[in-house]
Protein backbone atom coordinates (compact mmCIF):
# COMPACT_ATOMS: atom_id res chain seq x y z
CA UNK A 1 0.00 0.00 0.00
CA UNK A 2 1.62 3.25 -0.83
CA UNK A 3 2.05 6.04 1.55
CA UNK A 4 -0.82 8.21 0.18
CA UNK A 5 -3.17 4.97 0.15
CA UNK A 6 -2.18 4.05 3.46
CA UNK A 7 -2.73 7.82 4.69
CA UNK A 8 -6.37 8.01 2.89
CA UNK A 9 -7.70 4.45 3.96
CA UNK A 10 -6.46 5.50 7.22
CA UNK A 11 -8.42 8.73 7.57
CA UNK A 12 -12.05 7.14 6.05
CA UNK A 13 -11.57 4.13 8.70
CA UNK A 14 -11.34 6.62 11.55
CA UNK A 15 -14.09 8.50 10.22
CA UNK A 16 -16.32 5.34 10.11
CA UNK A 17 -15.09 3.45 12.96
CA UNK A 18 -16.88 6.59 14.89
CA UNK A 19 -19.84 6.29 13.79
CA UNK A 20 -20.40 2.81 13.38
CA UNK A 21 -22.15 1.96 16.46
CA UNK A 22 -25.32 4.93 15.50
CA UNK A 23 -25.11 4.32 11.88
CA UNK A 24 -28.20 2.02 11.75
CA UNK A 25 -30.09 4.89 12.47
CA UNK A 26 -29.33 6.25 8.92
CA UNK A 27 -31.94 3.21 7.59
CA UNK A 28 -34.55 3.39 10.59
CA UNK A 29 -37.73 4.99 9.00
CA UNK A 30 -38.85 7.07 12.55
CA UNK A 31 -35.62 9.17 11.76
CA UNK A 32 -37.36 10.08 8.29
CA UNK A 33 -38.58 13.54 9.62
CA UNK A 34 -36.11 14.51 13.10
CA UNK A 35 -33.02 13.68 10.84
CA UNK A 36 -30.22 16.25 10.84
CA UNK A 37 -29.70 15.56 7.32
CA UNK A 38 -31.43 14.16 4.57
CA UNK A 39 -32.29 10.59 5.19
CA UNK A 40 -30.75 9.38 1.67
CA UNK A 41 -29.53 5.81 3.11
CA UNK A 42 -33.24 4.62 3.79
CA UNK A 43 -34.25 5.66 0.57
CA UNK A 44 -31.69 4.06 -1.35
CA UNK A 45 -32.19 1.23 0.30
CA UNK A 46 -36.09 1.06 -0.65
CA UNK A 47 -35.41 1.49 -4.28
CA UNK A 48 -32.40 -1.12 -3.67
CA UNK A 49 -34.74 -3.73 -2.15
CA UNK A 50 -37.73 -2.88 -4.96
CA UNK A 51 -35.08 -3.81 -7.77
CA UNK A 52 -33.30 -7.01 -5.92
CA UNK A 53 -36.79 -8.42 -5.92
CA UNK A 54 -37.82 -7.46 -9.59
CA UNK A 55 -35.07 -8.90 -11.00
CA UNK A 56 -35.10 -12.01 -8.51
CA UNK A 57 -31.97 -12.00 -6.95
CA UNK A 58 -31.00 -14.90 -5.04
CA UNK A 59 -27.90 -14.26 -3.63
CA UNK A 60 -26.13 -10.36 -2.95
CA UNK A 61 -22.48 -9.43 -1.92
CA UNK A 62 -22.55 -6.02 -0.20
CA UNK A 63 -18.94 -4.77 -0.38
CA UNK A 64 -18.62 -1.73 2.10
CA UNK A 65 -21.74 -3.40 3.80
CA UNK A 66 -20.95 -0.86 6.87
CA UNK A 67 -22.85 -2.06 10.22
CA UNK A 68 -25.16 -4.30 8.44
CA UNK A 69 -28.78 -2.92 8.59
CA UNK A 70 -28.81 -3.08 4.24
CA UNK A 71 -27.87 -6.91 4.68
CA UNK A 72 -30.16 -7.95 6.83
CA UNK A 73 -33.22 -5.93 5.26
CA UNK A 74 -31.84 -7.74 1.65
CA UNK A 75 -31.92 -11.33 3.77
CA UNK A 76 -35.24 -10.65 5.13
CA UNK A 77 -36.66 -11.05 1.56
CA UNK A 78 -34.92 -14.86 1.34
CA UNK A 79 -32.13 -13.39 -0.20
CA UNK A 80 -28.35 -15.52 0.50
CA UNK A 81 -26.53 -12.12 1.24
CA UNK A 82 -22.76 -11.79 2.72
CA UNK A 83 -20.53 -8.18 2.71
CA UNK A 84 -17.64 -6.87 3.73
CA UNK A 85 -16.53 -3.20 5.08
CA UNK A 86 -12.80 -2.16 5.50
CA UNK A 87 -13.26 -0.58 9.40
CA UNK A 88 -13.34 -3.37 11.53
CA UNK A 89 -15.73 -1.32 13.91
CA UNK A 90 -18.47 -1.49 10.89
CA UNK A 91 -17.67 -5.58 10.58
CA UNK A 92 -18.13 -5.85 14.91
CA UNK A 93 -21.56 -4.26 14.59
CA UNK A 94 -22.33 -6.03 11.04
CA UNK A 95 -21.60 -9.22 12.78
CA UNK A 96 -23.54 -8.57 16.26
CA UNK A 97 -26.89 -7.57 13.67
CA UNK A 98 -26.31 -10.64 12.30
CA UNK A 99 -26.32 -13.09 15.61
CA UNK A 100 -29.36 -10.99 16.48
CA UNK A 101 -31.54 -12.00 13.66
CA UNK A 102 -30.03 -15.69 13.39
CA UNK A 103 -27.80 -15.46 10.48
CA UNK A 104 -23.83 -16.63 10.38
CA UNK A 105 -21.81 -13.61 11.22
CA UNK A 106 -19.20 -15.23 9.27
CA UNK A 107 -20.82 -14.13 6.16
CA UNK A 108 -19.23 -10.77 7.59
CA UNK A 109 -15.64 -10.19 7.35
CA UNK A 110 -12.88 -7.33 6.92
CA UNK A 111 -12.25 -7.01 3.73
CA UNK A 112 -11.36 -4.13 0.55
CA UNK A 113 -12.98 -3.54 -2.33
CA UNK A 114 -9.23 -2.49 -3.90
CA UNK A 115 -8.13 -6.32 -3.03
CA UNK A 116 -10.04 -9.06 -4.30
CA UNK A 117 -8.29 -11.97 -1.68
CA UNK A 118 -9.56 -10.20 1.30
CA UNK A 119 -13.29 -11.02 0.33
CA UNK A 120 -12.92 -13.77 -2.14
CA UNK A 121 -13.50 -16.24 0.72
CA UNK A 122 -17.14 -14.99 0.78
CA UNK A 123 -17.77 -16.09 -2.64
CA UNK A 124 -16.34 -19.86 -2.06
CA UNK A 125 -17.39 -21.93 -5.17
CA UNK A 126 -20.95 -19.84 -6.23
CA UNK A 127 -20.36 -16.48 -7.33
CA UNK A 128 -23.08 -13.75 -6.54
CA UNK A 129 -26.08 -12.76 -8.63
CA UNK A 130 -25.78 -9.22 -7.54
CA UNK A 131 -22.77 -7.08 -6.02
CA UNK A 132 -23.75 -3.78 -4.39
CA UNK A 133 -21.03 -1.25 -3.68
CA UNK A 134 -22.66 1.99 -2.17
CA UNK A 135 -20.89 5.25 -1.01
CA UNK A 136 -17.47 3.43 -1.35
CA UNK A 137 -16.26 4.24 -4.60
CA UNK A 138 -15.46 7.80 -3.54
CA UNK A 139 -12.69 6.39 -0.70
CA UNK A 140 -11.08 4.53 -2.83
CA UNK A 141 -7.58 5.00 -5.00
CA UNK A 142 -8.34 2.90 -8.20
CA UNK A 143 -11.74 2.88 -9.47
CA UNK A 144 -10.92 0.34 -11.90
CA UNK A 145 -9.58 -2.05 -9.72
CA UNK A 146 -12.44 -1.59 -7.77
CA UNK A 147 -14.96 -2.02 -10.28
CA UNK A 148 -13.12 -5.03 -11.82
CA UNK A 149 -13.12 -7.23 -8.45
CA UNK A 150 -16.79 -6.34 -8.11
CA UNK A 151 -17.30 -7.56 -11.72
CA UNK A 152 -15.06 -10.73 -10.85
CA UNK A 153 -17.38 -11.62 -8.00
CA UNK A 154 -20.82 -11.80 -10.15
CA UNK A 155 -22.17 -14.78 -11.79
CA UNK A 156 -21.94 -13.97 -15.72
CA UNK A 157 -25.64 -11.76 -16.72
CA UNK A 158 -25.20 -10.75 -12.85
CA UNK A 159 -25.80 -7.27 -11.85
CA UNK A 160 -23.42 -4.50 -9.89
CA UNK A 161 -25.21 -1.99 -8.03
CA UNK A 162 -22.83 1.17 -7.51
CA UNK A 163 -23.58 4.59 -5.75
Amino acid sequence: MTDSKSNTSRKVQEHYSVNAYTYRNHYDPQNLHTSPTYPAEYFRLEILLKRLQDIGARRVLDAGCGEGTPMLKVSNLGIDVRGFDFTKEMVSEAKIIFEENSLDPEWVKVGDVENYESFSSLIGDNLFDVAICFGVLPHVNDDLVALQNLKRSVRPGGRVFIE
